[in-house]
């Protein structure tokens, strides 16, 4: 993980840094990490590690998406965002956001790439979303230390570019892609998708708009009569009923396909999917749709338990360097692999 580092007081900083963050108890502070390795390094040099040191966390990142992968291979990539709480406005990317009560909060919102099977889930890619109030800011750019390659994106082009970044930059293998994100960007980040050719599966709520004068529920509700079972393995196995229908194209592609399903004696369509995978048995795709819960439970729980909400630094690459220590943490948890050795 740490071959590209050149320096080897570099590579034994990211070891204790990655032990500190499996036995830190509470938040992965610095202060706390350091507390955790019993005065093998002190607080000032491991903040200075992740956050001012040079080392470019981006082969790092590479060389441990692709070793974990081998060990514990996905069946699918799930996408999905991470907002992170903010009290002030010094943090890379902070920004405010509308909360359900109305209420306006400071947060920064990252999206990440999870591998996910019905065995494991780890994180595996990140991407930052930053607004033109970071990127045309000079002084707001420099105090961050953004990159100048480092573009304003929309939270759609962001969430796309984060899964290409694993699968057409890094060579991973062809898994399809899990949409996890919020209503309001599914139509740009689908639209994205598939015009970059990925495959993808995407819940998507009932009115969601399927051409211009109608909807994915009374588009599925017309095909009730058309209903079939398919009995999908999981934790717990059952048999769903489900109904398809090609869609409109989606920028001159190949038909996209609904996918309806529900069980029976209940009120049908219970979940509403959104695929160019439509010649994969429905019950696989139903399959896959239940990864993204099981990305969901891995962020909550154990991505709460090596920090990867927990950066507290302004820079732009600071957080990078964390949230990369905090998904190898979280993969070397997941995979069963314990505590590195500190001689790595």
């Amino acid at each position: 993980m740490f071959d590209s580092l050149s320096r080897a007081d570099q590579r034994s900083r990211g070891h204790q840094y990655l032990r500190g963050l499996l036995l830190a108890e509470g938040r992965k502070t610095v202060r706390n990490i350091a507390a955790a390795l019993n005065g093998e390094v002190g607080e000032q040099s491991l903040h200075h590690f992740v956050a001012n040191s040079p080392w470019d966390w981006q082969p790092v990142r590479r060389s441990f998406a692709q070793a974990v992968t081998r060990l514990a291979p996905p069946a699918a990539w799930v996408v999905r965002p991470l907002v992170i709480p903010k009290m002030g406005d010094c943090s890379v990317g902070a920004d405010p956001l509308a909360g359900e009560s109305g209420q306006r909060r400071r947060v920064q919102r990252a999206v990440g790439v999870w591998a996910v099977s019905a065995e494991v889930v780890y994180p595996v890619n990140w991407r930052l979303h930053l607004s033109s109030r970071w990127t045309d800011d000079t002084r707001r750019r420099s105090r961050a230390a953004i990159p100048a390659d480092v573009p304003a994106e929309s939270f759609e082009e962001c969430a796309v570019e984060a899964v290409r970044t694993v699968t057409a930059r890094w060579g991973m293998p062809p898994r399809p892609v899990v949409v996890d994100v919020p209503d309001e960007y599914l139509p740009g980040t689908i639209r994205r998708l598939h015009a970059a050719g990925l495959p993808f599966l995407a819940k998507v709520p009932p009115a969601f708009p399927i051409g211009a004068e109608t909807t994915a529920q009374h588009r599925i509700a017309a095909l009730r009569a058309a209903r079939r079972p398919a009995r999908w393995d999981g934790p717990a196995p059952r048999t769903d009923l489900v109904a398809s229908a090609d869609v409109r194209s989606v920028n001159g592609r190949a038909p996209l396909t609904l996918l309806g399903s529900g069980r029976p004696r209940r009120v049908w369509p219970e979940e509403l999917h959104l695929t160019n995978l439509g010649d994969v048995h429905p019950a696989t795709l139903l399959a896959l749709s239940r990864l993204r819960r099981t990305a969901h439970r891995g962020a909550v729980e154990t991505g709460r338990r090596v920090g990867l909400a927990d950066f507290v630094g302004r820079s732009f690459g600071g957080w990078h360097r964390h949230v990369t220590l905090a998904s190898a943490a979280y993969a070397l948890l997941s995979v069963g692999c314990g505590l590195p050795r500190a001689d790595g």
